[in-house]
């Protein structure tokens, strides 16, 4: 409504990226991989008193090859 001298505020452009497949991978380089493309993680392990330092990813949501927006999160499943 520019009459009114409201200016609309510019929306957050985000980048569409394809979800790469991390599962297999060690959770080190996961994280790595997902940052550089600019997503986000949240980490779930099946072990409560997970001793392992670099635990590997054994499942992803959203799965691979689904396109999501930049800054989705990213759920990772360990053992």
């Amino acid at each position: 409504m520019p009459y009114l001298d409201v200016i609309k505020k510019q929306e957050k452009q985000t980048n569409s990226v394809q979800m790469p497949n991390v599962t297999g991978m060690e959770l080190k380089e996961a994280k790595k991989i997902l940052n550089n493309i600019g997503l986000q993680y949240e980490i779930y392990s099946n072990n409560e008193e997970s001793s392992i330092e670099n635990p590997v990813i054994l499942d992803q949501l959203p799965k691979q090859g689904i396109t999501v927006q930049e800054e989705t999160k990213v759920v990772l499943y360990t053992d």
